[in-house]
């Protein structure tokens, strides 16, 4: 199975179990970049005086096989030939900015080339393509042999190895300089959302990261794990259905997907989150068929997954 899979020149290599395996690779078949995460122990979920129900309890799971991950979300480029094999898709929920308030609603014009067109924010081919459901970045993982990774998988690399309440400590403002979230570029141009007929406040740190909506994949620095934009930039779809006591399950295996539910989960945040959706443990949850300009996805190459 590791025939799929090309060393990138000069990379170091991690012994697991009997096999020296690369530590960065690029997927043959996709060319997709990949960073190798080892098997692993990890804290999932908010302790008790933290976060939402849904996030507890907090207990500790452990990757127990070796995994090479997306070493950023999936970008516009990347999308764009596996776009073109594919019919045309339905609109995509996009911004409109109406009385100084941004209001959410499905658009024709709204696509992965173009995915705010009514708000000015053009991406670039390296940024991350948004504007796909579920069921597109399932298409596209299984087009090229692999998968999304599991709710847990995903909180485990976006903490790479912390259990504090967000991937560089506790406090929100350790956030500058460190990804793409909701800060003062973003409030500069919008305060407040409207959704489903409710003026919202507009959350920010305090930081401004001189981007407004998204940023090139790598604009920031990697993880711990060597990742790029794990946390803020877009959210990303995980496998899973979305479980309000997901973690109530003592007998996890956190590489299996839950699959009783409609709502898929997203995890990671994106450029319009605050402190508080940038949290390490926070959950969100869609319809697969939603396309939003703030959703992306990643990819995972498992030898153990039959594609």
């Amino acid at each position: 199975m590791l025939d799929a899979l090309e060393a990138e020149p000069g990379t170091p290599t991690v012994r697991v179990g009997t096999q020296e395996l690369p530590c960065r690779v690029r997927h043959r078949q996709s060319g997709l970049a990949l960073v190798l995460v080892p098997p692993r122990s990890f804290t999932l979920g908010s302790p008790p005086d933290e976060g939402e129900t849904d996030e507890r309890p907090q207990r500790q799971l452990a990757l127990r096989r070796p995994l090479w991950f997306g070493q950023g979300p999936v970008t516009v480029r990347q999308w764009r030939s596996f776009a073109a094999s594919r019919p045309p898709v339905g609109p995509g929920c996009t911004g409109f900015l109406v009385d100084g308030a941004v209001e959410w609603r499905h658009d024709v014009r709204a696509t992965f080339v173009d995915p705010l067109p009514y708000l000015g924010a053009m991406p670039g081919d390296d940024h991350p393509v948004t504007q796909v459901s579920w069921h597109d970045a399932q298409d596209f993982c299984a087009r090229h042999g692999m998968r999304l990774p599991t709710e847990p998988e995903f909180e485990c690399v976006l903490r790479a190895g912390v259990a504090t309440r967000y991937p560089w400590g506790d406090d929100p403002a350790g956030a500058a300089g460190r990804g793409n979230w909701s800060d003062r570029s973003l409030r500069r141009r919008f305060d407040h959302w409207r959704v489903q007929g409710r003026l919202l406040d507009l959350p920010a740190f305090a930081h401004d990261d001189g981007y407004v909506f998204t940023s090139p994949v790598g604009a920031f620095p990697a993880n711990a794990f060597g990742l790029f934009d794990v946390g803020g930039n877009v959210w990303e779809w995980c496998a899973d259905a979305y479980l309000e006591r997901a973690y109530d399950l003592a007998d996890r295996d956190p590489h299996a997907p839950l699959a009783e539910g409609v709502r898929r989960v997203l995890r990671g945040a994106s450029w319009d989150n605050g402190p508080r959706g940038a949290r390490s443990a926070r959950r969100y949850h869609e319809q697969p068929s939603l396309r939003h300009g703030n959703i992306g996805f990643r990819v995972v190459y498992d030898p153990q997954h039959d594609g």
